[in-house]
C-alpha cells in the first residue's frame, strides 16, 4: 500500500508540473467578443475560395461584355474589370490595363489617358513597383482631370506615398515620403465632399497627428454609417488607434473584423490579418498567427503583390520557428502524457486485481445480506399479516362493542318505559275497578255498561302508547329521521305531523332498526293488517335510492 501510494503521488505531481508548463505557454485569455470575432473570421478563411469563385462568377459576365462590345461601351467594362483585378489579382488588371490601353479611344481622350495613368500606379503601387507608379503618375494631365479623377489621383498617391514612407530603410528619405503622404492626404479632405468618405480621412490624419481624441470621435460616429468598404477604413484605423493607445485586446478584435470583411470582400491584398497575426503572436497565441499568416502569404502570392509578400514573409520567418518550437513542445508534452498514462495503465491493472478481490469478498457479503434480508422479508410480511388480522379482529370487536353497547342502551330505555307503563297501567286497573265497584254498589247498571261499551279508552292508551314509543326510539336515534330520508328519492321524503313522533311507515323501519323483521311481529305491535305492513314496506323501498334488496340493511346502518 505504500508503495503504491508514492507512486500515484509521484505520477499526480508530474501531471501538475506538466500541466503548469502548458499552462505558461497557453495564450492569454480573449474576451468573449474577441473570441467570436475570431471564430468568424475563421469561418470566413474556410470559405474564401468559395467566395472568390462567386466573385468570378460574377465578373464572368463583365468579362463577356467587354468582349463583345465596342467603343466607350467596351472601356467602361474594361475599367470595371481593372477596378476589380486591382487589389484581387494584379495580373489580370494589368492585362485588362494593355487592352484599355490599345482602344484607339485612348488617343484622343485627355481623360482616359488620366485614368490609365492614375490606375497603371495604383495597380504597379500595390505590385511594389513603387518608382514605376510614381512614374506613372508623373504623364497626368492635370488640367483635364474631372473631380472623380482628381480625387482617385490623390487616394492613389496617398496610398503610394504612404507604402514608399513604411518600407524605406532610409530616415531622411522616409521623412520625404510621409511629407508627401501628409499634404495629399490633406487634398483628399478638401476634394471629398462632406460625408463618410472626408470624415474616415480626416481620422487617419487625426491618428498620424496623435490626436487620438479627435480620431476616437470620429471614428465612433461611423461605426454604424457606413457601407462594407467603408467599415473597413474605419474597423482599420480603430485598430491602429487602439495598439497607438495600448488597447492591445481591442486592437485584436478590429483586426478581426477587418480581415474577415477583407475576404468576404474577395479582396487578396490586405494588411490587417498580417497584422492580427503579428498582434496574437505578441500575445502567445502561436498556432493561430501561424495559420493567418499563412492564409496572407497565400492571398498575395495569388494578388501578385510584392510588398504584401515582403511584409508577410518577415514575421512568417519568426512565427515559423516559434510554431515549429511550439509543436515540438506539444510532442514532447505529448510524449510524456503517454508516458504518464501507461504507468497509469500499469497502476490500473494491479487496482483492478485488487478490485476484482474486493468485488468477490463483496459480492459474497452481498449475497448472504440478500439472503438474510429475503428471510426478515417474509418474517416482515408475516408480522404484517398478523398485524393486518388483528387490525380486523380489533374493528370486529369495536363494531361489536359498539352494537352491544346500543343493545343495552335500547334495553334499559324500552324496559325503563315497559315498568313505567305497567306501573301506569296498574294505577288505571286500580282506579278503574273503583269506579265500577262503585256503580255496582248504586246499582247503576245503564252507567256501568255504557262504561263496559266505551272504547275511546283503548283509543286513547293506543296513541299514548305509539307516543312513549316515539320518544323512546327518537331519544335512542335522534338522526333517524334525515338519514332515513336520505335513502328516498327528493320527491318521496317523509315528514311527521308533529315533532318527535313518528308516522306509521317510519314506526315499521324504526322497528326494523330495532331488530324487528317478523311482518307479523310488526303488524301485531302496532295493532295493523298484514297486507298494511307488507305495504307500507314493499312502497318504500321502491321509492329508495340505494336499490330495493340493499334497502332495509342500509336502514340497519342508521
Amino acid at each position: 500500500m505504500p508503495l503504491r501510494s508514492l507512486l500515484i503521488a509521484g505520477l499526480f505531481s508530474l501531471l501538475q508540473a506538466l500541466l503548469a508548463q502548458s499552462a505558461s505557454s497557453a495564450p492569454i485569455t480573449l474576451l468573449p467578443e474577441t473570441q467570436e470575432a475570431l471564430r468568424a473570421l475563421n469561418v470566413a478563411i474556410e470559405k474564401k475560395n468559395a467566395v472568390r469563385q462567386s466573385h468570378e462568377r460574377g465578373i464572368a459576365v463583365v468579362k463577356r461584355d467587354a468582349k463583345r462590345l465596342q467603343g466607350y461601351a467596351r472601356i467602361e467594362k474594361l475599367k470595371a474589370l481593372i477596378s476589380h483585378y486591382s487589389h484581387v489579382q494584379t495580373d489580370s488588371a494589368w492585362h485588362y490595363l494593355e487592352l484599355l490601353r490599345q482602344q484607339p479611344e485612348v488617343a484622343k481622350d485627355v481623360q482616359l489617358q488620366n485614368y490609365l495613368a492614375i490606375a497603371t500606379a495604383e495597380v504597379l503601387a500595390v505590385k511594389g513597383l513603387f518608382y514605376d507608379a510614381q512614374s506613372a503618375l508623373t504623364h497626368i494631365q492635370r488640367h483635364a482631370l474631372t473631380e472623380e479623377q482628381r480625387r482617385y489621383y490623390y487616394h492613389t498617391a496617398r496610398s503610394l506615398y504612404g507604402w514608399m514612407a513604411e518600407y524605406t530603410d532610409v530616415p531622411r528619405i522616409a521623412k520625404r515620403w510621409e511629407h508627401l503622404t501628409q499634404l495629399y492626404r490633406d487634398s483628399i479632405i478638401m476634394a471629398e465632399p462632406l460625408g463618410v468618405g472626408r470624415d474616415i480621412v480626416r481620422a487617419d490624419k487625426a491618428l498620424t497627428e496623435k490626436q487620438f481624441e479627435v480620431a476616437q470621435s470620429l471614428l465612433d460616429s461611423l461605426k454604424s454609417k457606413q457601407s462594407s468598404t467603408e467599415q473597413v477604413y474605419v474597423y482599420n484605423l480603430l485598430a491602429t488607434l487602439c495598439r497607438q493607445t495600448g488597447k492591445q485586446e481591442k486592437a485584436i478584435y478590429y483586426l478581426a473584423r477587418t480581415a474577415r470583411l477583407d475576404l468576404e470582400r474577395g479582396v487578396t491584398e490586405y494588411e490587417a490579418l498580417t497584422h492580427l497575426a503579428q498582434a496574437l503572436y505578441e500575445q502567445g497565441d502561436i498556432e493561430r498567427a501561424y495559420m493567418y499568416l499563412r492564409c496572407s502569404l497565400e492571398d498575395a502570392a495569388y494578388c501578385g503583390t510584392s510588398l504584401r509578400t515582403l511584409e508577410s514573409s518577415n514575421m512568417f520567418s519568426i512565427i515559423d520557428r516559434a510554431y515549429a518550437a511550439h509543436e515540438q513542445q506539444k510532442k514532447h508534452i505529448q510524449w510524456v502524457f503517454t508516458s504518464v498514462v501507461g504507468l497509469l495503465a500499469v497502476v490500473l491493472i494491479f487496482a483492478l486485481f485488487y478490485l476484482r478481490n474486493r468485488v468477490r469478498q463483496l459480492r459474497i457479503a452481498r449475497h448472504n445480506l440478500s439472503e438474510t434480508m429475503v428471510a426478515l422479508q417474509k418474517v416482515n410480511n408475516q408480522l404484517s399479516a398478523t398485524m393486518q388480522s388483528l387490525q380486523e379482529t380489533n374493528v370486529q370487536l369495536q363494531e361489536t362493542n359498539d352494537t352491544l353497547q346500543l343493545t343495552g342502551r335500547m334495553k334499559d330505555e324500552y324496559i325503563t318505559r315497559y315498568l313505567e307503563r305497567c306501573r301506569a297501567y296498574l294505577d288505571q286497573m286500580q282506579e278503574y275497578r273503583f269506579s265500577i265497584s262503585k256503580m255496582l254498589k248504586s246499582k247503576d247498571y245503564v252507567a256501568l255498561a255504557a262504561k263496559l261499551k266505551a272504547d275511546s279508552r283503548m283509543t286513547d292508551e293506543q296513541a299514548s302508547f305509539y307516543a312513549d314509543f316515539d320518544e323512546a326510539f327518537l331519544h335512542l336515534f335522534p338522526h333517524f329521521i334525515n338519514r332515513f330520508n336520505a335513502l328516498l328519492r327528493p320527491d318521496s321524503q317523509i315528514e311527521p305531523k308533529r315533532p318527535g313522533s313518528l308516522t306509521t311507515e317510519l314506526r315499521i323501519f324504526a322497528l326494523i332498526r330495532l331488530g324487528v323483521q317478523d311482518t307479523n311481529t310488526i303488524a301485531h305491535f302496532l295493532n295493523n293488517s298484514l297486507a298494511t305492513v307488507y305495504n307500507y314496506r314493499s312502497r318504500i323501498r321502491n321509492m329508495s335510492i340505494v336499490g330495493k334488496d340493499d334497502f332495509e340493511a342500509e336502514v340497519m346502518k342508521i
